[in-house]
């Protein structure tokens, strides 16, 4: 993604990005639900495991980077590492760490919830791929479509408006006493989601100077790491001293973390790139 070089349509092509991350997230809960239905759960983790080789020499033989943008990061990335924690980018941080918490708190529950809700294991595996399928489809279909508006209206209140709408659509998943609408309403709410995490990154990269965009990238990865590291510890206290349900009604009180920081975000004047 540091290989753009403009800021035209960066929205949409962080957004194009977020739809393969998704439809390949899609595809896979769905296929291998049905080997693990079909020929067991080894053979899932090897189809995995070959996916991801595959993906790793595409990457090194056919991935070119810009020499110019190369030569301009070496020449110019020597100082300033904290320079580039503003109050704008920390702000952006703290969004990007309430919304992945919100969205993964309990993603690795919802297996034991559809088991629950059916009454036993067997078909559950296949019933979780096809829920999960839905839903990151529909977070593919956010991310292309709704990114689209980031270069045009302001990417903050388009972060706003989605997490208080995925906020909304959260309610009626609580209250779903079956899993046709239960999956319904949950690939409704990632709909809403979908395109925030793009257009935050997006809005992220105005605040620092190209030659930092990289570094950027990296505090954004290793925060949203942490945050996907503290969703499962979260959803696992609240699972074991309340309910498995109770896991899902940590969803919206993230989103509305993130909601109230990005309405504060929105407060603060944007500025030109610093030169760090």
């Amino acid at each position: 993604t540091t290989l753009f070089r403009s800021q035209q349509n960066m929205s949409f092509a962080l957004g194009i990005l977020a739809s393969s991350t998704f439809l390949g997230r899609s595809i896979g809960p769905a296929v291998g639900g049905i080997l693990a239905e079909a020929v067991g759960y080894r053979i899932s983790f090897i189809l995995g495991g070959a996916t991801m080789l595959i993906a790793f020499f595409l990457i090194l033989l056919f991935i070119k980077e810009d020499k110019i943008s190369v030569n301009e990061k070496t020449s110019k990335s020597g100082t300033g590492f904290w320079k580039i924690f503003t109050p704008y980018v920390i702000l952006v941080l703290v969004v990007i760490f309430f919304m992945r918490i919100g969205r993964t708190v309990a993603t690795p529950y919802l297996p034991l919830l559809v088991q629950q809700i059916r009454g036993t294991i067997e078909g559950s595996s296949l019933t979780t791929g096809i829920i999960t399928a839905g839903a990151s489809v529909a977070t593919a279909v956010s991310a292309l479509l709704f990114t689209r508006l980031g270069d045009r209206y302001d990417k903050r209140r388009l972060v706003a408006i989605f997490l208080g709408a995925g906020a909304i659509a959260v309610i009626p998943v609580l209250l779903s006493q079956s899993l046709l609408w239960f999956g319904i309403f949950y690939s409704l709410m990632f709909l809403m989601l979908g395109g925030t995490d793009p257009l935050i990154m997006s809005y992220s990269l105005t605040l620092v100077p190209d030659n930092k965009k990289g570094l950027l990238f990296g505090i954004r990865a290793s925060v949203g790491s942490i945050a996907w590291a503290i969703a499962p510890l979260i959803g696992s206290y609240v699972s074991i001293n309340h309910s498995l349900e109770a896991v899902f009604y940590l969803i919206p009180v993230f989103l509305v973390f993130a909601l109230m920081t990005t309405l504060i975000l929105m407060k603060k004047r944007t500025r030109s790139p610093l030169s760090v």
